[in-house]
């Protein structure tokens, strides 16, 4: 499925930003949705029509419930919840492709199914395809890490930026072997994080001018509108816009580029960017100390 869940989220959301229309929808993913539950449907429904295949299908399901169960509750969206119930769907795959008395119709979903998984994975997952993904991440960063000193930071959107997932997906890479450079993500959207960012970004930033660090700012902030390809959902969290993000940077002052239009600028220690976050880093402070008062109310 990819990053197809963005599409999802702009198509629910009516993303003004980057709207996603039922047809984009049709075409670019829920084909995938459709053809996986086809498969899955028939491969139950063929469980179905014989008694050993009927002992399959109680296996299936006995595994089944409580792992979707589990699911449910606890962080259903990480992919390693369903492993267990992988070897299931398998035998009753292997069952339905060798039983001989179950219509060959009942097989072509699954076999279509196994087709377009290995077609997409490997056009996702081909050296080609990575090598290039990693190139242009790479590229993006390259010419900011001669200019960083050892406790700066390179200042990311929030944690769907590309930038992130370099790291996480291209360990090795010679740019992310030696721990040359560490990203703040301005924004945890869905986290409680969002209700004081500029406040968390402040004291942050601070700190940083403080150990002698620099800001490194994407300028994604300066933008108005978000590009598509920055994984950028404008409603998944109400409490944040983009217009919040663009409107909080555009009021600093910034100073040298790097890296071109999807580059970074050097957020500058001028007077006024020190009065700024200053303020909103006393009220990180304000909101921190009256969170405590609390804290120690209720225990008395």
């Amino acid at each position: 499925m990819g990053n197809d869940g963005v599409l999802f989220k702009r198509f629910l959301l009516h993303d003004p930003f980057n709207p996603v229309s039922v047809f984009d929808l049709f075409r670019l993913s829920l084909w995938k949705l459709a053809l996986f539950y086809l498969a899955l449907g028939s491969i139950v429904f063929a469980l179905l029509l014989t008694p050993r295949g009927r002992k399959n299908f109680f296996l299936l399901l006995l595994g089944a419930i409580p792992l979707l169960a589990f699911a449910a509750k606890y962080d259903g969206g990480a992919v390693e919840r369903y492993l267990p119930i992988y070897p299931l769907i398998f035998l009753s795959l292997a069952w339905l492709l060798s039983a001989e008395r179950i219509p060959r119709l009942l097989k072509v979903a699954p076999l279509a199914f196994i087709a377009a998984a290995i077609i997409t994975n490997l056009s996702a997952m081909a050296t080609s395809v990575l090598n290039r993904e990693q190139n242009e991440m790479a590229a993006r960063i390259e010419g900011l890490l001669p200019q960083l000193k050892s406790e700066s930071r390179v200042i990311t959107t929030h944690l769907q930026d590309n930038l992130v997932n370099f790291q996480a997906s291209f360990p090795f890479h010679p740019d992310n072997r030696h721990g040359a450079y560490r990203i703040y993500s301005i924004l945890v959207p869905n986290s409680s994080q969002v209700v004081s960012w500029r406040e968390s970004f402040a004291t942050e930033a601070l700190d940083i001018w403080g150990k002698g660090g620099d800001l490194w700012v994407s300028k994604r902030v300066l933008k108005a509108k978000p590009q598509p390809e920055w994984n950028w959902t404008e409603g998944d969290d109400r409490r944040i816009s983009w217009n919040d993000l663009n409107a909080f940077f555009s009021g600093l002052e910034m100073g040298q580029e790097i890296g071109g239009e999807d580059g970074f600028a050097l957020l500058l220690r001028s007077a006024n960017n020190q009065q700024v976050l200053s303020h909103f880093g006393q009220q990180q402070i304000i909101g921190v100390a009256s969170g405590m008062s609390e804290t120690k109310g209720e225990s008395k």
